[in-house]
């Protein structure tokens, strides 16, 4: 089957380079997307276990919704996003530092 770059589902954990093909699904198990936590992210089988699942919180205010992101791990951002894309990047720079062994 040929790759199809409209269709290649990439792991969201930093540096990852696990990918699959979306009309096909991933081969191996374990593949998630935690979005009873509030997030749009996928993790492959390796980061789905590393102990840092992203959740959010919507915060309302003035009528601008605003996102707070937090980790499994208990790590929270210290001030709200305005987008959920914005949350994404804020947590996956949190599991950089987390990995490279600086807290935030």
């Amino acid at each position: 089957m040929a790759f199809r770059e409209g269709l290649v589902r990439r792991c969201d954990w930093p540096g990852c380079p696990n990918t699959f093909q979306a009309d096909t699904g991933p081969s191996e198990r374990g593949w998630i997307w935690p979005r009873p936590l509030g997030m749009d992210v996928l993790l492959c089988p390796t980061h789905a276990k590393a102990g840092h699942l992203p959740k959010t919180w919507i915060i309302r205010t003035d009528n601008h919704p605003k996102v707070l992101v937090c980790c499994t791990c208990t790590w929270e951002a210290d001030e709200p996003d305005s987008t959920r894309g914005a949350a994404v990047n804020r947590w996956q720079r949190h599991t950089q530092l987390e990995n490279s062994g600086n807290r935030w």
